[in-house]
């Protein structure tokens, strides 16, 4: 008894020695703890949601990121549409590393929709970018349900800050049929929050929007064997033009959907091309004609450094 009590209060020499060994260790590990939970600028850090609403987001360290580093991007993928149409699918706003941002203000409510999307930009600061981080990644957790329909567009919001990425996809939303009030509600308040981001005027004191030339565009053509629709103007005039574009980069009979990618100079006359060509031209039911054959156009604009003719499915890179 009497050496237990000694073990206790002095410790055997064996003890004794292992004492440091097992400090240091503690130390260690300790050290090790304190690195992972306090990093200095928590960009890797996810928030925790609280009884007060939602998880915070976390906050970006610009000094760490590359230009085309990508923040916040807002992208519909659509539901079951024609390959042409689903080929002019881009995200509606991107916000780049450096603080750059690229809005789709194409006039979606138009009676006849253009075929060269009106983009936007501008340059953000650091505050300005943080809050549009923080507006989108308010609803990335909200609880939107699904909907008992198929082919409907899926919206995503993704948010990424260093090696951290959250996202929310909201299937049909605008389409809110059989599901809870909750639910409802929440969809209601990711449409709001895509509505105040895509007003940047609005949301951002001192944001001043230009148009904006993207790096190239994607020129996607689909053939047909329909007629070309009529209108606008004159009820007779069919919607039917020369497409301004080397017959072997078109859609053929036999490769039915392709896609070339022009850049630079090329890019810019081919766009002008279309838009000088008015409202006959320069819109989304226009048939163009190649040669001896019909085809229908489609504009997806690069945005980011990994935009290509591979995103289109089915289509034959030219």
């Amino acid at each position: 008894m009497t050496e237990r009590a000694g073990n206790r209060g002095g410790g055997s020499a064996r003890h004794k020695d292992m004492q440091p060994h097992r400090t240091i260790a503690l130390i260690i590990a300790l050290l090790l703890v304190a690195a992972a939970c306090g990093d200095s600028d928590g960009e890797d850090q996810e928030a925790t949601a609280t009884d007060e609403g939602p998880a915070p987001a976390p906050t970006v360290d610009f000094d760490r990121l590359q230009p085309s580093d990508v923040l916040v991007e807002i992208d519909t993928t659509p539901g079951l549409v024609p390959e042409i149409n689903r080929a002019r699918a881009f995200p509606e706003l991107v916000l780049f590393g450096d603080g750059e941002v690229v809005v789709d203000h194409t006039d979606t409510d138009a009676e006849d929709l253009p075929e060269v999307p009106e983009l936007v930009t501008a340059t953000l600061d650091e505050d300005q970018a943080q809050a549009v981080v923080d507006e989108v990644y308010g609803v990335l957790g909200a609880e939107v349900g699904d909907l008992p329909v198929t082919d409907l567009p899926t919206t995503t919001l993704t948010v990424t800050v260093g090696s951290h990425t959250r996202a929310l996809d909201v299937y049909g939303l605008g389409f809110d049929e059989d599901i809870s009030d909750e639910q409802a509600d929440a969809r209601e308040e990711v449409q709001d929050v895509i509505d105040d981001v895509v007003d940047l005027e609005d949301f951002l004191d001192g944001v001043e929007l230009e148009p904006f030339e993207p790096q190239g565009w994607l020129v996607v053509t689909e053939f047909t064997e329909d007629s070309p629709p009529s209108g606008p103007g004159e009820a007779d005039a069919l919607l039917l033009a020369e497409l301004p574009l080397a017959p072997g980069l078109a859609a053929t009979e036999e490769e039915p959907l392709a896609c070339t990618e022009l850049r630079g100079e090329e890019a810019r006359d081919f766009v002008d091309e279309i838009v000088s060509g008015g409202d006959i031209v320069n819109n989304r039911s226009t048939f163009f004609e190649v040669e001896d054959r019909t085809v229908r156009l489609a504009l997806r604009p690069v945005l980011t450094p990994g935009d290509s003719c591979a995103d289109i499915a089915g289509a034959v890179e030219r």
